[in-house]
């Protein structure tokens, strides 16, 4: 979430707290707004498997559970702003490709009303470099192009993802080397000071060769 943070993606503030005994990972609620009186207000959010008619346990693209083009598709359909919400959506995909996120899937975007009544994306939460655990699943929760596994995914997986989105391949590669090239950046310069506080440091390392290697894969065709 930092990362992504660093990186200028849409995320909720988090951090993490350190008890005693516990550590508790905390997230700020993005759907709750104080108003002018003090009060706090709901705001009406709903992920992209109901707008879309998906069962909760349909979430996974090869389970039945929208793909980027469908969801491409609601934010044409309800979004205030579609093209910035796509353009950031996009943005999120490289991003999980990048720290090895296979869970991505349909329940964790959602369509959020603003006060004033306009619609948009919210913002992205559970961003997890997912490969770190063994025990998780390694296909793509959502495929770029027709491929949803990590090492499998070449030049022409993306160019399919540009046709599919409707975008511009010259336009998705240079948002492929601004993300690798931010990433290579920070990663290792963020990841010694969360070391130092709050250890794990086998696990960071991990995520941060992940994303390299992930990078240098990128590289070879980019």
């Amino acid at each position: 979430m930092m990362l992504a943070d660093v990186v200028q993606l849409p995320v909720p503030k988090s951090f993490i707290l350190k008890g005693k005994k516990h550590i508790a990972y905390i997230l700020e609620r993005y759907d709750r707004i104080k108003v002018k009186d003090g009060r706090i207000e709901r705001l009406h959010q709903e992920d992209l498997c109901p707008v879309l008619g998906c069962m909760p346990d349909q979430k996974y693209e090869n389970e039945g559970g929208p793909g980027l083009s469908e969801c491409c598709q609601v934010l044409d359909m309800y979004s205030s702003q579609p093209v910035l919400d796509k353009q950031a959506l996009v943005k999120s995909v490289l991003f999980n490709f990048f720290i090895g996120n296979a869970d991505a899937h349909g329940k964790n975007l959602s369509l959020i009303r603003e006060i004033g009544g306009n619609i948009c994306l919210a913002p992205f939460y559970d961003l997890i470099s997912t490969r770190v655990y063994s025990e998780i699943a390694e296909k793509m929760a959502m495929k770029i192009g027709k491929e949803a596994r990590f090492d499998w995914i070449m030049e022409r997986h993306w160019q399919q993802m540009a046709d599919q989105l409707d975008l511009k391949f010259t336009y998705l590669k240079k948002l492929l080397k601004e993300a690798a090239a931010a990433l290579e950046k920070i990663t290792t310069e963020m990841a010694d000071p969360i070391i130092l506080k709050y250890n794990g440091e086998k696990t960071i390392q991990k995520i941060c060769g992940i994303i390299n290697t992930h990078i240098k894969h990128v590289r070879t065709y980019l």
